[in-house]
């Protein structure tokens, strides 16, 4: 995920897809953020995980560097921008899970942070709350782990005192498929709808020889948030 959206930033304006007015660009180029708003609702990309620190490489010598390049700045100034929009809920997607060791403690926090502050007006949101009170994350899609489509068996709760905060997760598949994957021949991804009052979930696997089907569905899910969108 920290590579791909380096395409979309050597992407003249003129030349991206849809209405620019709906695409939110991190103005350092190369970094990996990028939002967009898709009828109500805003999805913002944050690169490898929320956060700020950057992760060692993982033997001397290597080329393999994970730098989320301030992703959390990025998510309050999209959030910041929004003073006129009438997008009060966002899809975020990142490479890690949230609860794993690689993101540390303290860019949880402010992840959570710049979420409760939006609902709230407080801090640098000067009394106007960007999101809404109740349920401002649909969800928080990632990969990293290369299992099946799944949801997370608990939502997660943000860190005292943001904890109003609970952030539905969804594992969204192994892409990999073939002798190099956990699922030799199979191809695993998810599908989402998201309603006025719900979210629907399904995992799909399907045969890497027919990817057309006849398709198997795993770990069905409905999931209700409060506010709608």
């Amino acid at each position: 995920m920290q590579r791909l959206p380096a395409h979309l930033d050597a992407l003249p304006a003129a030349s991206r897809p849809g209405d620019p007015a709906d695409l939110y660009d991190d103005p350092t180029p190369g970094t990996g953020h990028y939002a967009w708003r898709w009828n109500d609702v805003g999805f913002v990309n944050l690169n490898v995980k929320p956060g700020f620190e950057v992760e060692p490489a993982d033997k001397p010598g290597t080329l393999r560097r994970i730098d989320p390049r301030d992703s959390t700045g990025f998510l309050e100034a999209f959030l910041l921008s929004r003073s006129k929009s009438t997008s009060r809920q966002i899809m975020v997607l990142g490479h890690y899970p949230i609860g794993l060791d690689r993101i540390r403690d303290a860019e949880r926090a402010t992840f959570c942070r710049v979420l409760r502050h939006a609902q709230t007006g407080a801090g640098s949101f000067g009394g106007v709350p960007r999101l809404a009170p109740d349920w401002p994350v649909i969800a928080y899609l990632h990969g990293h782990t290369h299992d099946p489509p799944q949801q997370h068996d608990q939502d997660f709760t943000c860190p005292a005192p943001y904890d109003a905060v609970k952030i539905p997760q969804f594992n969204v598949g192994t892409p990999q498929s073939g002798s190099a994957g956990k699922h030799p021949g199979r191809i695993q991804f998810s599908l989402f709808r998201i309603g006025n009052k719900a979210l629907d979930f399904v995992g799909v696997d399907a045969s890497e020889s027919d990817p057309a089907g006849p398709w198997t569905f795993i770990n069905p899910a409905r999931r209700a948030h409060v506010a709608a969108p």
